[in-house]
């Protein structure tokens, strides 16, 4: 008969002098099993041993444990601590205390599942912070300034994830060739940014492979990559890399470069919370590194433009907001007939000829001018006809920022009208190769310039657009013909307040509109966010001669604001509202005038057994299931949100405490229905209400309230609620049980014969007869491809196949009706000669219920059809259960069972 073996490791110590009577050392006197089992070391190992030969090379710091426990044993004053053990990966509360001079007492109990809990809910929370931190960063920062967002979030991204490297690399426009162009580095690791600079990608098909296919590439153990992969292996190991984890980067369906984690001083075996952080970080980081990609491009656009500026077969000049020449092309220089130094710092409003310096003022005051006159030229004295077309030069919030001028030398277009002719064409020509889709409307709103740009924006080419009017040219933005923006350039007297309903944005500066609107029918039909400015055009007598728009294709920049403020809002599993959003909302309502307010708060029972023997993807089903009961009953008006882990709450503006109670009544109606028409995955509510009648009554304190009624439920039904699961899980095992039917009658009716032949009292024979039935509780957490696996299981698949004992004794614990049998669960695959699992046990040191069961589930399992094996005969199975009594099997229980069985 075994008793219970204690949960809490118990040892004894005495402690060791120096001459001066100082603690040195100490010896382990005794420990006891629960002891060897939390920290890994056996009985016939340390007792007898001084703690400096025992804890030598571990992670405890002995040295100040001899201290402690030193003025422990000579001041009897005990002391509490907590305490990390490597050997075991274990965090344990140590009590310390003396019943006798110069001797102590050890106390060990296991915390681990606490601190990784609350290291879970810190890392939820950091994990919160940091992606709303970068999305937040990236969202405000200017262009010139991203390379330090991104700096920013791979340091962010390292730190929470505990990295020693994260990088960031991009590759080219072909995809020949890849850089590394940024990375952070934990203190002490060196820096590999240098030495990874225009890699080909030929050079990697293995990761390339990978990443082209949109997949992450998660690496436990450099050392034991595939063969495949030696030329990627051999740059990981040169950079000392143990682990490492990469996601793709991607743009429009189109992979860009990669981001990713290297763990250099330490081996990492699980990447998941990473994986979820780096793919969210890959969108946020893609949609700032094509940003600048889009601003290097309009860089290198006004190169271009700068290029045309110089060579124009016009003369072009630009002036600031104070009217003064800032740049001109040679052009220009020949047409004034004097020298680029000359002019550069005139003075445009200071000229003696009033009717150019009018045209000038009213073009700085938003007015396109055009100025057609015989004109002298103060700086060379040379006369000539000259025909200028002022325009204003708009910055990027829609200020003036200065004006431009082209310059004709009409004197041959006076004499010629072919002359004339072939100069709007050099105009025609410089609207073209704007980079900006443009096209322009005479009086009577007839398109006179249609350009290249304004072609691949609507698809209509610029022959068949050219002379219409009657607003043909809105057909291809929204369909139907109606007033744009260009229209409303051309006319006096509109109420522009009214428009603003109209546009996403609109804005008048001058004579110039400036708008941001959605156009359904642009690119043939895929619809476009298009930011317009318009601006009418005069002559140099004032009147308007037509009216000319600029159109800019803003639908990324439209995408990933929405992209931002999702990500920063939302929670990505269920789709609720986040914490950030909920304690936004917090200090918003407090101020509004909604009262009363309820608080309802939400805990979702039983996610922890769901994870940890279903698998997280079952967990993340419930938590999806549970957040869509919730917004079924709640109103469209609440506020609800996902804290994080299985914790809910919603605000209820205007609700009094008996509404609320109406709610929270068809919350639970509407959690029972689920419960009818999912039996395979019940959900299982804990409900807290909280109301503040007035504004004097704090929402933080009604939030705690809430949350307080919440946990009093969740105490109250706590028992039932995890009886429940358990009987679901029992329920789901029998409907998955691949083995011959009445398996576990057979083993039952064995068993129980075998416990009233070897005089088992009456509670062994009725925990070996309930661990006959249970013992497999822990399969319901295998996956289906390994349980119904027919042939030999891999290694891979043994490894989470011997991990069915652990996971059903932490059910059984969970269960009001099956804790005493947990601990025979976790023990039920231990074998005589210690090679068992998962504790190694041996001998009699294995509970005899669990010595019975291993030898009459074996010849069950052997005389019985499996998915992995053919039935044997009786007697085959009985020679096989002989031959290895004394390795596997207890031999006396052998020849017990022999007599049975016959």
């Amino acid at each position: 008969m075994t008793g219970k073996v204690n949960k809490y490791g118990l040892a004894s110590h005495k402690i060791i002098l120096d001459s001066a009577g100082n603690p040195v050392d100490f010896i382990f006197l005794e420990i006891n099993r629960a002891f060897e089992a939390q920290t890994g070391w056996k009985k016939d190992e340390i007792v007898g041993k001084r703690a400096t030969e025992v804890l030598s090379g571990e992670c405890w710091n002995y040295l100040s444990l001899i201290n402690l426990f030193g003025k422990v044993a000579l001041s009897g004053k005990g002391i509490k601590f907590e305490q990390y053990v490597s050997l075991t990966n274990k965090y344990f509360e140590v009590n310390a205390f003396s019943n006798e001079y110069g001797y102590f007492s050890t106390i060990l109990h296991d915390i681990t599942e606490r601190r990784l809990a609350e290291d879970m809910l810190q890392y939820q929370l950091e994990f919160e912070k940091t992606v709303s931190g970068v999305s937040a960063n990236f969202a405000s920062i200017p262009f010139d300034r991203i390379d330090e967002g991104i700096d920013y979030a791979l340091q962010a991204i390292g730190e929470i994830c505990a990295a020693d490297r994260s990088y960031l690399f991009l590759l080219d426009s072909d995809g020949i060739f890849m850089d590394n162009t940024h990375e952070w580095c934990a203190e002490g690791i060196k820096p590999q940014i240098n030495n990874l600079q225009r890699l080909s990608t030929k050079l990697f098909p293995w990761w390339m492979e990978r990443l082209l296919r949109f997949e992450n590439i998660i690496i436990e153990n450099v050392a034991s990559m595939p063969p495949e992969a030696a030329q990627e292996r051999e740059l990981l190991e040169a950079q000392s890399i143990q682990s490492t984890v990469v996601v793709p980067l991607v743009y429009l369906n189109r992979v860009i470069g990669c981001l990713g984690l290297d763990y250099v001083r330490k081996q990492r075996t699980s990447f998941k919370n990473q994986i979820i952080l780096l793919e969210i970080m890959s969108q946020v980081v893609s949609s700032a590194v094509q940003r600048q990609r889009i601003h290097k491009e309009l860089y290198e656009s006004e190169a271009k433009y700068r290029l045309l500026f110089e060579n124009a077969p016009l003369g072009i000049l630009s002036f600031d907001q104070a009217g003064i020449i800032n740049a001109c092309n040679d052009y220009f220089v020949n047409i004034a007939g004097s020298s680029r130094e000359v002019l550069i710092g005139k003075d445009l409003l200071a000229l003696a000829d009033r009717k150019l310096a009018g045209a000038v003022q009213s073009t700085l005051g938003g007015t396109p001018v055009v100025y057609e006159d015989e004109y002298h030229f103060t700086t060379s004295g040379i006369v000539r006809p000259i025909r200028v077309w002022f325009t204003p030069l708009t910055s990027t919030d829609g200020r003036i920022a200065g004006g431009m001028g082209i310059v004709e030398d009409i004197s041959k277009r006076l004499r010629n009208a072919k002359i004339k002719e072939e100069a709007n064409s050099h105009l025609e020509k410089i609207i073209e190769l704007l980079p900006d889709a443009t096209f322009v409307i005479d009086h009577e709103g007839r398109v006179i310039y249609w350009n290249k740009a304004i072609e691949d924006m609507t698809g209509v080419p610029k022959v068949e657009m050219i002379g219409k009017g009657n607003y043909e040219y809105a057909l291809p933005f929204y369909g139907d013909r109606r007033t744009i923006l260009i229209d409303l350039a051309l006319l006096n007297g509109v109420n522009y307040a009214e428009l603003e309903e109209e546009y996403d944005f609109f804005r008048l500066e001058g004579d110039t509109l400036l708008s941001e609107t959605y156009a359904p029918k642009a690119y043939c039909g895929k619809g476009a966010y298009l930011w317009g400015s318009a601006s009418t055009l005069r002559d140099t007598t004032g009147r308007v001669v037509g009216a000319i728009e600029t159109i800019r294709d803003i639908t990324e920049r439209k995408r990933q604001e929405k992209k931002l403020e999702f990500i920063s809002l939302y929670d990505q599993l269920t789709g609720l509202h986040n914490r950030a959003f909920f304690e936004r909302e917090m200090t918003r309502i407090k101020s509004s005038q909604e009262y009363p307010i309820t608080i309802l708060s939400a805990d979702l029972n039983g996610l922890k057994i769901i994870n940890d023997t279903m698998g997280h993807d079952w967990g993340d089903k419930l938590l999806e299931a549970c957040a869509q009961v919730l917004r079924n009953s709640l109103r469209s008006s609440d506020i609800l949100a996902r804290l994080g882990g299985d914790e809910f709450v919603a605000i209820l503006p205007g609700t009094s405490e008996q509404a609320g109670e109406d709610i929270a009544n068809r919350l639970r109606a509407n959690v029972d229905r689920y419960n009818l028409q999912n039996p395979e995955l019940p959900l299982s509510l804990s409900i807290g209400l909280a109301t503040a009648k007035g504004e004097g009554v704090s929402l933080e304190e009604t939030l705690k309230k809430s949350d307080n009624f919440m946990y009093r439920e969740k105490l109250y039904h706590n028992i039932n609620n995890r009886n429940q699961i358990i009987n679901t899980l029992l329920a789901t095992l029998a409907e998955r049980d691949y083995f011959a039917e009445g398996h576990a009658q057979r083993l039952s009716r064995i068993c129980l014969d075998m416990g009233e032949k070897l005089g088992l009292t009456p509670r062994q024979i009725n925990n070996l007869t309930l661990l006959a039935q249970v013992h497999d509780l822990g399969k319901v957490g295998i996956p289906d491809r390994v349980l119904y696996k027919r042939g030999p299981l891999t290694e891979d698949e043994w490894e989470i196949m011997r991990l069915h004992p652990e996971k059903g004794y932490r059910i059984a614990l969970s269960s009001p009706d099956l804790p005493d049998v947990a601990e025979l669960i976790l023990k039920h695959h231990e074998r005589w000669d210690g090679k068992g699992y998962p504790l190694g046990l041996r001998g009699k040191e294995i509970p005899i219920e669990c010595r019975v069961l291993a030898i009459v589930d074996a010849f069950d399992a052997m005389t019985n059809e499996r998915p992995y094996s053919e039935a044997i005969s009786r007697p085959e199975a009985i020679k096989i259960i002989k031959e290895k009594a004394g390795t596997q099997f207890d031999p006396e229980l052998v020849e017990v069972f022999l007599s049975i069985v016959g």
